[in-house]
Protein backbone atom coordinates (compact mmCIF):
# COMPACT_ATOMS: atom_id res chain seq x y z
CA UNK A 1 0.00 0.00 0.00
CA UNK A 2 1.55 3.31 -1.10
CA UNK A 3 2.19 6.24 1.75
CA UNK A 4 -0.92 8.21 0.19
CA UNK A 5 -3.20 5.28 0.80
CA UNK A 6 -1.94 4.49 3.92
CA UNK A 7 -2.26 8.39 5.30
CA UNK A 8 -6.19 8.26 3.84
CA UNK A 9 -6.81 4.90 5.92
CA UNK A 10 -5.27 6.28 9.29
CA UNK A 11 -7.33 9.78 8.39
CA UNK A 12 -10.54 7.75 8.42
CA UNK A 13 -9.42 5.73 11.62
CA UNK A 14 -9.19 9.02 13.07
CA UNK A 15 -12.34 10.68 12.43
CA UNK A 16 -14.07 7.41 12.89
CA UNK A 17 -12.55 7.41 16.62
CA UNK A 18 -13.29 11.14 17.07
CA UNK A 19 -16.83 10.84 16.32
CA UNK A 20 -16.77 7.87 18.20
CA UNK A 21 -15.46 10.10 21.09
CA UNK A 22 -18.12 12.92 20.49
CA UNK A 23 -21.41 10.62 20.46
CA UNK A 24 -20.19 9.02 23.84
CA UNK A 25 -19.18 12.73 25.27
CA UNK A 26 -22.67 13.93 24.08
CA UNK A 27 -23.98 10.80 25.45
CA UNK A 28 -22.36 11.31 29.02
CA UNK A 29 -23.60 15.15 28.81
CA UNK A 30 -27.52 13.49 28.50
CA UNK A 31 -27.27 11.27 30.76
CA UNK A 32 -25.56 13.71 33.54
CA UNK A 33 -28.64 16.57 32.16
CA UNK A 34 -30.96 13.32 32.41
CA UNK A 35 -29.84 12.23 36.34
CA UNK A 36 -29.36 15.47 37.04
CA UNK A 37 -33.14 16.60 36.52
CA UNK A 38 -34.33 13.82 38.05
CA UNK A 39 -32.63 14.05 41.45
CA UNK A 40 -33.10 17.98 41.40
CA UNK A 41 -36.98 17.09 41.94
CA UNK A 42 -36.12 16.00 45.60
CA UNK A 43 -37.71 18.24 48.13
CA UNK A 44 -35.35 19.88 50.41
CA UNK A 45 -35.81 19.22 54.82
CA UNK A 46 -36.73 22.20 56.79
CA UNK A 47 -33.43 22.04 59.70
CA UNK A 48 -34.64 24.73 62.06
CA UNK A 49 -36.39 23.69 64.99
CA UNK A 50 -40.12 24.41 65.62
CA UNK A 51 -40.85 27.05 68.62
CA UNK A 52 -42.40 24.76 71.02
CA UNK A 53 -44.17 26.96 73.74
CA UNK A 54 -43.30 26.66 77.58
CA UNK A 55 -46.86 24.47 78.17
CA UNK A 56 -45.89 22.11 75.06
CA UNK A 57 -42.60 21.25 75.95
CA UNK A 58 -43.35 20.69 79.83
CA UNK A 59 -46.30 18.73 78.42
CA UNK A 60 -44.00 16.60 76.53
CA UNK A 61 -41.10 16.36 79.23
CA UNK A 62 -43.58 16.02 82.02
CA UNK A 63 -42.47 13.96 85.28
CA UNK A 64 -39.04 13.02 82.58
CA UNK A 65 -36.00 12.41 84.82
CA UNK A 66 -32.83 14.74 84.40
CA UNK A 67 -30.00 13.00 82.45
CA UNK A 68 -27.71 12.88 85.90
CA UNK A 69 -29.82 11.19 88.07
CA UNK A 70 -29.78 7.95 85.27
CA UNK A 71 -25.66 6.96 84.93
CA UNK A 72 -26.97 4.44 82.04
CA UNK A 73 -26.66 7.35 79.89
CA UNK A 74 -22.94 8.30 79.11
CA UNK A 75 -22.16 9.61 75.91
CA UNK A 76 -20.94 7.10 73.13
CA UNK A 77 -18.08 6.99 71.61
CA UNK A 78 -18.29 7.99 67.99
CA UNK A 79 -18.33 5.77 65.29
CA UNK A 80 -15.49 6.27 62.28
CA UNK A 81 -17.78 4.95 59.53
CA UNK A 82 -15.69 2.75 57.01
CA UNK A 83 -15.11 4.55 53.25
CA UNK A 84 -16.91 1.98 51.67
CA UNK A 85 -19.91 2.17 53.59
CA UNK A 86 -22.92 5.09 52.99
CA UNK A 87 -25.32 5.35 55.80
CA UNK A 88 -28.71 6.97 55.24
CA UNK A 89 -31.24 7.85 58.03
CA UNK A 90 -34.82 7.22 56.88
CA UNK A 91 -37.85 8.60 58.67
CA UNK A 92 -41.50 7.58 58.15
CA UNK A 93 -43.40 10.58 60.48
CA UNK A 94 -47.17 10.65 61.27
CA UNK A 95 -48.12 13.69 59.55
CA UNK A 96 -51.76 14.21 57.90
CA UNK A 97 -52.31 16.71 56.13
CA UNK A 98 -51.84 20.26 56.95
CA UNK A 99 -49.80 19.21 60.23
CA UNK A 100 -46.45 20.36 61.36
CA UNK A 101 -43.79 18.02 61.73
CA UNK A 102 -45.04 14.88 64.16
CA UNK A 103 -42.92 12.16 66.25
CA UNK A 104 -40.71 9.56 63.90
CA UNK A 105 -42.87 6.61 63.62
CA UNK A 106 -40.62 4.67 61.45
CA UNK A 107 -36.72 4.80 61.72
CA UNK A 108 -34.55 2.94 59.67
CA UNK A 109 -30.73 3.35 59.49
CA UNK A 110 -29.97 2.25 55.49
CA UNK A 111 -26.39 1.49 55.90
CA UNK A 112 -25.19 0.50 52.23
CA UNK A 113 -21.27 -1.69 51.74
CA UNK A 114 -20.27 -1.14 48.62
CA UNK A 115 -17.35 -3.76 48.33
CA UNK A 116 -19.84 -6.48 50.42
CA UNK A 117 -22.51 -5.45 48.10
CA UNK A 118 -24.87 -5.77 51.35
CA UNK A 119 -27.60 -3.12 52.13
CA UNK A 120 -28.67 -3.65 56.17
CA UNK A 121 -31.75 -2.27 57.09
CA UNK A 122 -31.65 -1.16 60.93
CA UNK A 123 -35.09 -0.74 62.47
CA UNK A 124 -34.62 1.70 65.52
CA UNK A 125 -37.65 1.06 67.87
CA UNK A 126 -39.42 4.07 68.24
CA UNK A 127 -39.98 3.84 72.14
CA UNK A 128 -36.77 2.92 73.25
CA UNK A 129 -35.59 4.89 76.52
CA UNK A 130 -32.79 7.51 75.32
CA UNK A 131 -31.21 10.61 76.50
CA UNK A 132 -31.94 13.98 74.11
CA UNK A 133 -28.84 16.23 74.48
CA UNK A 134 -29.81 19.54 75.98
CA UNK A 135 -33.42 18.13 77.27
CA UNK A 136 -34.56 15.09 79.41
CA UNK A 137 -34.83 11.43 79.43
CA UNK A 138 -37.38 10.46 76.68
CA UNK A 139 -38.68 8.21 73.81
CA UNK A 140 -36.64 8.10 70.70
CA UNK A 141 -39.54 9.05 68.68
CA UNK A 142 -39.89 12.37 70.33
CA UNK A 143 -36.39 13.95 69.10
CA UNK A 144 -37.49 14.49 65.56
CA UNK A 145 -40.63 16.48 66.70
CA UNK A 146 -38.74 18.55 68.96
CA UNK A 147 -35.88 19.02 66.75
CA UNK A 148 -36.07 17.62 63.46
CA UNK A 149 -32.88 15.84 61.74
CA UNK A 150 -30.82 17.64 63.46
CA UNK A 151 -31.91 16.70 67.30
CA UNK A 152 -32.65 12.94 66.01
CA UNK A 153 -28.98 12.45 64.64
CA UNK A 154 -27.68 14.40 67.96
CA UNK A 155 -29.45 11.73 70.06
CA UNK A 156 -28.31 9.06 67.84
CA UNK A 157 -25.01 9.94 67.99
CA UNK A 158 -24.97 10.47 72.14
CA UNK A 159 -26.74 7.32 72.79
CA UNK A 160 -24.91 4.51 70.31
CA UNK A 161 -22.20 6.89 68.51
CA UNK A 162 -23.57 6.68 65.16
CA UNK A 163 -23.88 9.55 62.81
CA UNK A 164 -25.63 9.04 59.48
CA UNK A 165 -24.18 10.25 56.17
CA UNK A 166 -27.64 11.53 55.05
CA UNK A 167 -31.40 12.11 56.02
CA UNK A 168 -34.35 11.57 54.01
CA UNK A 169 -38.10 11.66 55.14
CA UNK A 170 -41.18 10.41 53.86
CA UNK A 171 -45.01 10.95 55.25
CA UNK A 172 -47.69 8.21 55.02
CA UNK A 173 -49.18 9.95 51.69
CA UNK A 174 -45.73 9.65 50.21
CA UNK A 175 -45.59 5.82 51.10
CA UNK A 176 -48.51 5.09 49.65
CA UNK A 177 -47.54 6.54 46.03
CA UNK A 178 -43.98 4.88 46.11
CA UNK A 179 -45.24 1.73 46.61
CA UNK A 180 -48.26 2.25 44.40
CA UNK A 181 -45.93 3.95 41.39
CA UNK A 182 -43.72 0.94 41.64
CA UNK A 183 -46.87 -1.19 40.95
CA UNK A 184 -47.83 -2.95 44.38
CA UNK A 185 -46.04 -5.52 46.62
CA UNK A 186 -46.15 -9.10 47.20
CA UNK A 187 -46.41 -9.54 51.01
CA UNK A 188 -47.03 -12.89 52.72
CA UNK A 189 -49.30 -12.39 55.77
CA UNK A 190 -50.39 -14.15 58.29
CA UNK A 191 -54.02 -15.18 59.20
CA UNK A 192 -53.71 -12.58 61.88
CA UNK A 193 -52.86 -10.07 59.56
CA UNK A 194 -55.36 -10.98 56.94
CA UNK A 195 -58.33 -10.96 59.19
CA UNK A 196 -56.72 -7.46 61.02
CA UNK A 197 -56.30 -5.40 58.09
CA UNK A 198 -59.65 -6.97 56.18
CA UNK A 199 -61.91 -5.61 59.40
CA UNK A 200 -59.68 -2.53 60.08
CA UNK A 201 -58.57 -1.74 56.62
CA UNK A 202 -56.71 2.10 56.04
CA UNK A 203 -60.28 4.11 57.52
CA UNK A 204 -57.34 6.43 59.33
CA UNK A 205 -56.00 7.80 56.05
CA UNK A 206 -59.76 8.01 53.89
CA UNK A 207 -59.61 4.40 52.23
CA UNK A 208 -62.89 2.56 53.53
CA UNK A 209 -62.26 0.05 50.55
CA UNK A 210 -63.30 -3.77 52.09
CA UNK A 211 -60.50 -5.95 51.41
CA UNK A 212 -60.43 -9.43 51.12
CA UNK A 213 -56.93 -10.67 52.14
CA UNK A 214 -56.07 -14.35 52.95
CA UNK A 215 -53.31 -15.99 54.40
CA UNK A 216 -50.42 -16.46 52.44
CA UNK A 217 -48.80 -14.29 49.07
CA UNK A 218 -50.95 -10.97 48.69
CA UNK A 219 -50.30 -8.29 46.01
CA UNK A 220 -50.68 -5.12 48.42
CA UNK A 221 -51.85 -1.54 47.15
CA UNK A 222 -50.17 1.57 48.63
CA UNK A 223 -52.89 1.77 51.40
CA UNK A 224 -52.78 -1.86 52.00
CA UNK A 225 -48.79 -1.54 51.95
CA UNK A 226 -49.26 1.01 54.68
CA UNK A 227 -51.50 -0.62 57.07
CA UNK A 228 -49.82 -3.64 56.82
CA UNK A 229 -46.81 -1.26 58.13
CA UNK A 230 -48.50 0.20 60.84
CA UNK A 231 -49.64 -2.96 62.44
CA UNK A 232 -49.45 -3.24 66.04
CA UNK A 233 -52.37 -4.22 67.89
CA UNK A 234 -52.15 -8.03 67.14
CA UNK A 235 -48.65 -8.75 68.57
CA UNK A 236 -45.90 -5.75 69.44
CA UNK A 237 -44.62 -3.07 68.16
CA UNK A 238 -40.87 -5.32 67.06
CA UNK A 239 -43.39 -7.33 64.56
CA UNK A 240 -44.70 -3.54 63.06
CA UNK A 241 -40.80 -2.81 62.26
CA UNK A 242 -40.24 -6.37 61.14
CA UNK A 243 -42.80 -5.27 58.81
CA UNK A 244 -41.65 -2.03 57.74
CA UNK A 245 -38.53 -3.55 56.94
CA UNK A 246 -40.41 -6.31 55.03
CA UNK A 247 -42.45 -3.35 52.55
CA UNK A 248 -38.77 -2.20 51.91
CA UNK A 249 -37.02 -5.27 51.00
CA UNK A 250 -40.20 -6.33 48.37
CA UNK A 251 -39.86 -2.91 46.86
CA UNK A 252 -36.11 -3.59 46.16
CA UNK A 253 -37.05 -6.82 44.77
CA UNK A 254 -39.52 -5.32 42.65
CA UNK A 255 -36.89 -2.24 41.58
CA UNK A 256 -34.14 -5.28 40.81
CA UNK A 257 -36.83 -6.68 38.03
CA UNK A 258 -36.92 -3.28 36.22
CA UNK A 259 -35.20 -1.72 33.15
CA UNK A 260 -34.04 2.04 33.61
CA UNK A 261 -36.44 3.90 31.48
CA UNK A 262 -39.24 2.09 33.94
CA UNK A 263 -37.11 3.27 37.07
CA UNK A 264 -36.93 6.54 35.90
CA UNK A 265 -40.70 7.33 34.81
CA UNK A 266 -41.14 5.86 39.09
CA UNK A 267 -38.32 8.05 40.12
CA UNK A 268 -39.96 11.26 38.94
CA UNK A 269 -43.28 10.58 40.26
CA UNK A 270 -41.70 9.74 43.77
CA UNK A 271 -38.87 12.18 44.24
CA UNK A 272 -41.20 15.21 44.95
CA UNK A 273 -42.38 13.14 48.40
CA UNK A 274 -39.30 12.82 49.79
CA UNK A 275 -37.15 15.40 51.31
CA UNK A 276 -33.57 15.15 52.04
CA UNK A 277 -30.60 17.02 52.98
CA UNK A 278 -28.53 15.50 49.53
CA UNK A 279 -27.33 17.98 47.12
CA UNK A 280 -27.37 17.15 43.42
CA UNK A 281 -23.76 15.72 43.31
CA UNK A 282 -24.50 13.30 46.19
CA UNK A 283 -27.64 11.87 44.55
CA UNK A 284 -25.76 11.23 41.40
CA UNK A 285 -22.73 9.94 43.32
CA UNK A 286 -25.28 7.60 45.22
CA UNK A 287 -26.85 6.32 41.59
CA UNK A 288 -23.70 5.82 39.75
CA UNK A 289 -22.39 3.60 43.13
CA UNK A 290 -26.02 1.66 43.14
CA UNK A 291 -27.13 0.98 39.69
CA UNK A 292 -24.35 -1.26 38.68
CA UNK A 293 -24.60 -3.06 41.98
CA UNK A 294 -28.24 -3.15 42.55
CA UNK A 295 -28.72 -6.83 41.13
CA UNK A 296 -26.42 -8.26 43.76
CA UNK A 297 -27.42 -6.51 46.65
CA UNK A 298 -27.88 -8.58 50.08
CA UNK A 299 -30.59 -7.14 51.91
CA UNK A 300 -29.64 -7.74 56.00
CA UNK A 301 -32.62 -6.95 58.38
CA UNK A 302 -31.69 -6.02 62.33
CA UNK A 303 -33.09 -3.66 64.71
CA UNK A 304 -32.22 -2.01 67.98
CA UNK A 305 -32.54 -2.91 70.51
CA UNK A 306 -31.71 -6.74 69.54
CA UNK A 307 -33.37 -9.43 70.95
CA UNK A 308 -32.29 -10.34 74.68
CA UNK A 309 -30.75 -6.49 74.79
CA UNK A 310 -33.51 -4.94 76.55
CA UNK A 311 -36.09 -5.02 79.11
CA UNK A 312 -39.46 -3.31 79.24
CA UNK A 313 -40.27 -1.08 81.89
CA UNK A 314 -42.52 1.84 82.60
CA UNK A 315 -41.57 5.58 82.35
CA UNK A 316 -43.78 8.37 83.47
CA UNK A 317 -47.10 6.19 83.41
CA UNK A 318 -46.50 4.46 80.07
CA UNK A 319 -44.32 1.59 78.40
CA UNK A 320 -40.98 1.61 77.12
CA UNK A 321 -38.15 -0.36 76.06
CA UNK A 322 -34.96 0.61 77.97
CA UNK A 323 -31.43 -0.71 78.00
CA UNK A 324 -29.08 -1.52 80.88
CA UNK A 325 -25.14 -0.69 80.57
CA UNK A 326 -24.41 -4.40 79.50
CA UNK A 327 -27.50 -3.91 76.82
CA UNK A 328 -26.94 -0.70 75.92
CA UNK A 329 -23.18 -1.88 75.11
CA UNK A 330 -23.98 -4.63 73.10
CA UNK A 331 -26.62 -2.30 70.95
CA UNK A 332 -23.41 -0.28 70.32
CA UNK A 333 -21.58 -2.71 69.19
CA UNK A 334 -23.72 -4.03 66.62
CA UNK A 335 -23.99 -0.47 64.91
CA UNK A 336 -20.68 -0.23 65.45
CA UNK A 337 -20.09 -3.26 63.20
CA UNK A 338 -22.69 -2.66 60.91
CA UNK A 339 -20.89 0.90 60.64
CA UNK A 340 -17.74 -0.16 60.10
CA UNK A 341 -18.70 -2.86 57.25
CA UNK A 342 -17.70 -5.77 59.57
Amino acid sequence: MSQEKKRKVWEKIIIAVLVIVAVAALALVGVYSWLNSLVGMTGKLDQGYETFSTEELETLFEGDEEPEKDPTFQQAESIAQDDRVISVLLVGQDKREGQKRQRSDAMILCTLNLENKTLTLTSLMRDLWVYIPDHYNQRLNVPYKLGGFPLLNETLEYNFGVSADYNVEVDFSGFCEVVDQIGGVDIELTAAEAKHLNKVGNKEFGDYTRWNLEKGVNHLNGSQALAYARIRKIDSDFARTNRQRTVINSLLEKARGMDAVSLYNIAKTVLPMLNTDLETPQVLGLIMDVVPILGEIEVISQRVPMDKQYYLTSKNGASVIAMNKSQLKANQELLRKTMKGE
